[in-house]
C-alpha cells in the first residue's frame, strides 16, 4: 500500500479539478502544492522533478489501492444493507470544469447519499488520527458539491489495520468557498498564469464540517467489528 501517491492525476482525466485535485488546488494538501498542479494542468510536466516512486512500483500501488478500495466497498455495503452505484465521471450541473466520480452513489439509505473508499497507505498514515485530515474533507467537499449531495461516507483503512468511517456533512459557506477558491485555480489554468503564493482556502471552514466517527457506533454494537 506504499506505491502511488495519494493524489495522483490520471494522464487520460479530463479538463478541470476533481476531487483528487482539489486539496492541491485549494492549497491545503501535504503532498502536492498549487503550482505543480497549475504544472501538470498546464503541459509543463517536463520541468517538473522526477522524483516520487518508479513507474513500475507506482503501477503496483494502483493496483493493490484498487484492490483494497474494492474490498472496503464490499464490506461497507454488507455491513449497512445498502446498495451501490459504482463510481463515474460527472460534471458539476453549472461548472463543466469541477470534475466528480471520486465517489460511489449510496441507494436506499435516507442518511447518505455518497461514500469514499480510501486505502490509506504508507504516505497518508501519518495524516490520520481521530480526525479527518484537511486534504480528504477537501476531497469529500468536492464530491458533495459536485453531486450537490448533503452527506458522504468515508471509508478508510489506514495503514492497512486501522478501519475507521467518517460521515461528513456538507454546509453552504465550506461549498461557497469551495467553488469560489476552486474556480479561481480553475481561472489560473484557463489563463496560463502561475496561482498567487496567497491563493489558498481557509482550513476552519473545513475543521468545522459537521462530521461523525461511525465506525466507534459499529464497534460498540458488534466488538467483531
Amino acid at each position: 500500500m506504499n506505491g502511488r501517491s495519494p493524489e495522483k492525476r490520471d494522464a487520460a482525466q479530463p479538463p478541470g479539478i476533481s476531487g483528487t485535485d482539489a486539496a492541491a488546488a485549494l492549497g491545503l494538501s501535504p503532498f502536492k502544492s498549487p503550482v505543480r498542479l497549475w504544472m501538470e494542468m498546464t503541459g509543463r510536466r517536463d520541468m517538473l522533478s522526477a522524483g516520487g516512486f518508479p513507474r513500475s512500483h507506482e503501477a503496483s500501488g494502483d493496483h493493490w489501492t484498487r484492490v483494497l478500495e474494492t474490498i472496503l466497498s464490499a464490506h461497507y455495503r454488507l455491513r449497512n444493507g445498502c446498495k451501490l452505484h459504482p463510481a463515474r465521471q460527472t460534471l458539476h450541473p453549472l461548472h463543466s470544469w469541477m470534475l466528480g466520480g471520486g465517489a460511489q452513489s449510496v441507494c436506499g439509505s435516507t442518511d447518505v447519499q455518497l461514500l469514499l473508499c480510501v486505502a490509506a497507505g504508507v504516505p497518508e498514515a501519518a495524516h490520520w488520527s481521530d480526525e479527518m485530515p484537511l486534504y480528504v474533507r477537501a476531497r469529500a467537499l468536492h464530491e458533495l458539491v459536485v453531486a450537490s449531495a448533503r452527506t458522504l461516507d468515508v471509508m478508510v483503512l489506514v495503514g492497512g489495520r486501522d478501519l475507521q468511517v467518517h460521515r461528513v456533512h456538507s454546509t453552504a459557506d465550506a461549498a461557497e468557498e469551495l467553488l469560489a477558491q476552486e474556480y479561481a485555480f480553475w481561472q489560473c489554468v484557463q489563463l496560463q498564469r502561475p496561482p498567487p503564493v496567497d491563493l489558498a482556502m481557509d482550513p476552519r471552514l473545513l475543521l468545522t464540517l459537521p462530521i461523525e466517527r461511525l465506525d466507534r457506533a459499529y464497534a460498540a454494537l458488534d466488538p467483531a467489528y
